[in-house]
């Protein structure tokens, strides 16, 4: 960074923003990891119209990469979220 940029005001204030925007960010995924650990949010598994099933957050978020996608078996969505969460508690049907 050169010495006029380190001197900027404006430059300063993007890097007070971007620290903000970064710091809500995570606040923002440890509230909802904490909510799910918890069991306040639960996952829903939703039927399609071609029979096929996908899993969603009843309270919204972003799902692990292993439950994105479409199942045809309720059962390998139940080893996915044991095997993820340790649990099948937190799944409703």
């Amino acid at each position: 960074m050169t010495n006029a940029l380190k001197n900027d005001p404006v430059a300063e204030a993007i890097r007070e923003k971007h620290k903000e925007r970064q710091e809500a960010k995570k606040e923002k995924y440890e509230a909802h990891k904490a909510a799910v650990e918890s069991g306040e949010k639960k996952l829903v598994v939703d039927r399609l119209p071609n029979g096929l099933m996908t899993v969603r957050f009843d309270g919204g978020g972003q799902l692990p990469e292993v439950l994105k996608g479409k199942f045809t078996s309720i059962e390998r969505i139940k080893q996915l979220v044991k095997a993820k969460y340790g649990t099948v508690e937190m799944l409703q049907q």
